[in-house]
C-alpha cells in the first residue's frame, strides 16, 4: 500500500477509536489482528471490540492527537508519535504515546503502543498519602536527573 493509503488508514482507525464505533475499528484490522499495550494484550477482533466498549467507560473525552513526528511510514510498517489524553476520576491526564503499525495488503495486522502509565497515575493521583507515594516512587526513579 503507499505511504500515503497507510497514512489514511491509521488516522481513519483512531478516528473510529475516537468514535467509539466498534464495527468501523474492526473494518481496518485482520481477523487475528494483535495489539499490545501498556494495559494488555488484546487479541483478534473479539478482543479489540470488547476494548473499543472499554475505552469511554474507563477513559472519557479521551483523545488523541498527532504530535512530534506524526506519521512515518517505512514499506508495510508505519510509526506514529501521539499526545493520549483523557480524564480519570474527574481529573485530566496526558501523556505521549509511541506506536508502531504493521500491515498486512491494507489491514493492520500488529499495533505495539508504548505509553508512560505511571506518569498518568500521577496525574491522576488522589488524596495525600497517595500523591505522596507516587512522588516518591516517580522521585526515586529521576534521582539525580530530574528536580521533583
Amino acid at each position: 500500500m503507499p505511504d500515503e493509503g497507510i497514512k489514511k488508514t491509521i488516522r481513519g482507525f483512531l478516528q473510529a477509536l475516537l468514535d467509539e464505533d466498534a464495527d468501523k475499528v474492526l473494518q481496518y484490522v485482520t481477523d487475528n489482528v494483535i495489539w499490545s499495550s501498556p494495559d494488555s494484550t488484546l487479541n483478534g477482533k473479539a478482543g479489540l471490540k470488547k476494548y473499543v466498549e472499554w475505552l469511554r467507560e474507563a477513559n472519557p473525552e479521551v483523545g488523541i492527537k498527532e504530535s512530534g513526528l506524526g506519521i512515518i511510514v517505512d514499506g508495510d510498517k508505519a510509526f506514529t508519535e501521539q499526545i493520549l489524553s483523557g480524564v480519570h476520576n474527574g481529573k485530566k491526564w496526558e501523556t505521549l504515546a509511541l506506536c508502531v503499525y504493521e500491515f498486512r495488503g491494507e489491514k493492520i495486522k500488529a499495533i505495539r503502543t508504548v505509553y508512560d502509565r505511571l506518569f498518568i497515575a500521577r496525574q491522576v493521583s488522589r488524596g495525600l498519602i497517595v500523591k505522596k507515594a507516587m512522588k516518591k516512587v516517580t522521585g526515586a526513579l529521576g534521582r539525580g536527573l530530574v528536580e521533583y
